[in-house]
Parts: structure tokens; C-alpha cells; sequence
């Protein structure tokens, strides 16, 4: 009687295409790169917090943790304080080729694989027309492969999504300065307000940024500068 096969590594690496998949690496690989809603990102930014929440649950399903860490810093709530080249540099950490020369197809594949399965076709030429690129150079020895990473890439999307510059986090900090004009142009609808406050704060927190005047200003919006 034949003893079933069973899955002692649920991180195995998933070599080349040009090998076969065996069950365990195939169920693994299926989980993780299946896309993450079927409403897909569609590369606005009041859809980026909610697309990085879902990604960051598969971050932790996946075991990508390793990968979305750089410098220590956190990729999906941070990210304004990492650059693409941090990324890349990070990349050259983690990415490997085989004794052949092939790239390791891994963990920054799967999330790769799973980013793109998430977001629409627009969304994806943000990435395509950024001037950008998310191959990353990988030595084995004499061997010499241009490897896509995942990380890169979901920097270079949120970069598109973002316009991240010193005028970004500027604009943001003069929107919370003044709420009290923003409340009034949606008419005084409270739960659209919160909402609205909620995405420039994690936005300036990406950036290792901060508004000092919040309650002053959220008061100043709810009830009105003379309120």
C-alpha cells in the first residue's frame, strides 16, 4: 500500500516553468496567487488603502513577511518612506538562480503573480508607462538573470497611485488644515468626512508623516471654525 504524499515544507520553492509542480508546490502556489477580491484595484487612490489591507492578509497567508520587509520598514504601510531602489537592493537579497542559471520562481513571484491577478488592465499600465522597471539583476557565479520581483513592483503601482513628492505631503497637510471648507462642499455628511480624514492620515503615516493640529482641525470641521 502506497503511502500519501505529504506537504512537510509549505513554503517549497517552485522552480522554473520548465519543471513540473508537485502537488504540495501546485496547491501552494494556487492559494497564493489567486487574486485577492473580485472587485480588482482599479489605481485610485482612495482604493489603495483598502487593496494593501487585502494584500497584507495575504502577506501573512502566504508567508511573504521576509519579502515586504526592507530595511526593516513595513512595504504596504510605509512605503513612503521606501524608495524602488530600496526595494530593488532588497531584492538582491532574496532572489536566487538555480544551478542552471534559472531564477528561483518563489515567494516574490507569487506575490507578483498575485498583484497582477488584482488589478485591472488600467491600473497595470500605470506600472507599464511609470519609466520604471521591476527586474532586478541576479548573480549566480558566472551566471547573470534580469529577475521581476514583487515588491518592486507593487512600489513602483503605489508610486503611480500616489505621485509621492514633497508637494503630496504638503497638499495633504493643507487638506486637513481645512476641513471645515471640505465639510461643507460634501454637506455636512459626517461618514463620507471620517472617511476622508482617515485616508489622508494613513497617507501622511506612509510617508513617516504627521499632521500636529488633527483635533484642532477634525473640531474645526465637524462644528466650524466658530463652532
Amino acid at each position: 500500500m502506497s503511502k500519501k504524499k505529504v506537504c512537510t515544507n509549505p513554503w517549497i520553492d517552485i522552480r522554473s516553468t520548465h519543471q513540473l509542480l508537485d502537488t504540495c508546490g501546485l496547491k501552494q502556489w494556487t492559494e497564493s496567487t489567486k487574486k485577492l477580491s473580485d472587485n480588482l484595484f482599479d489605481g485610485s487612490p482612495q482604493n489603495l488603502k483598502m487593496f494593501l489591507e487585502r494584500l497584507a492578509s495575504r502577506v501573512v497567508t502566504a508567508g511573504w513577511k521576509t519579502i515586504t520587509k526592507v530595511d526593516g520598514k513595513d512595504l504596504l504601510t510605509q512605503y513612503g518612506t521606501i524608495s524602488i531602489s530600496d526595494c530593488k537592493k532588497a531584492a538582491q537579497g532574496y532572489l536566487k538562480l538555480d544551478k542552471d542559471g534559472d531564477p528561483v520562481i518563489n515567494k516574490q513571484s507569487q506575490m507578483l503573480n498575485c498583484i497582477q491577478a488584482s488589478i485591472t488592465d488600467e491600473c497595470a499600465l500605470k506600472v507599464v508607462t511609470s519609466g520604471e522597471t521591476y527586474k532586478v539583476e541576479v548573480k549566480n557565479g558566472d551566471e547573470k538573470e534580469m529577475v521581476q520581483d514583487g515588491p518592486s513592483y507593487l512600489r513602483i503601482l503605489i508610486s503611480r497611485v500616489t505621485i509621492d513628492s514633497r508637494s503630496t505631503v504638503s497638499y495633504i497637510q493643507r487638506t486637513l488644515s481645512e476641513l471645515d471648507d471640505y465639510m461643507k462642499s460634501i454637506d455636512y455628511n459626517v461618514t463620507s468626512f471620517n472617511e476622508f480624514v482617515r485616508l489622508q492620515l494613513d497617507t501622511l503615516t506612509a510617508r513617516g508623516e504627521s499632521s500636529s493640529d488633527v483635533m484642532v482641525n477634525l473640531f474645526q470641521g465637524l462644528f466650524g471654525r466658530n463652532g
